[in-house]
């Protein structure tokens, strides 16, 4: 039951994977890098346990995130899946972001790709 329910959400998400990982469309992304990057502050502070932590904002940040790793996985994008943490991720999101003058040209969407890739792709 449970393969099945994968096959019929890779099946849903298809064209979400391609969408979302075409060169194309990397750029429609709707989150500006910096605008993630805020929201992936407040989700540092949140698992932190910091009662100041804006948990809508920390929220979509996950989300975000985790839904870009699960696109990813699912169209084979990822072969390290095992060694992927999502507060290392986003960690190092936000350091690219506020490092890199190229993430900052980009979409949030190119940037986050971009950083699995280069950590957790297929070799």
């Amino acid at each position: 039951m449970l393969d099945k329910m994968r096959v019929n959400i890779c099946k849903l998400s298809l064209f979400s994977c391609l969408y979302f990982l075409s060169i194309g469309s990397l750029s429609a992304s709707f989150y500006q890098p910096q605008t993630l990057s805020n929201y992936c502050q407040q989700y540092i502070k949140y698992s932190q346990l910091e009662k100041s932590a804006n948990q809508l904002e920390a929220g979509k940040c996950s989300g975000y995130v985790a839904s870009t790793i699960e696109l990813m996985d699912l169209s084979g994008r990822l072969c390290k899946r095992d060694q992927l943490n999502l507060d290392t991720v986003i960690t190092r999101f936000i350091a690219e972001v506020e490092s890199s003058q190229k993430a900052k040209e980009n979409s949030a969407t190119f940037v986050l790709v971009d950083l699995l890739q280069n950590d957790y792709a297929c070799e």
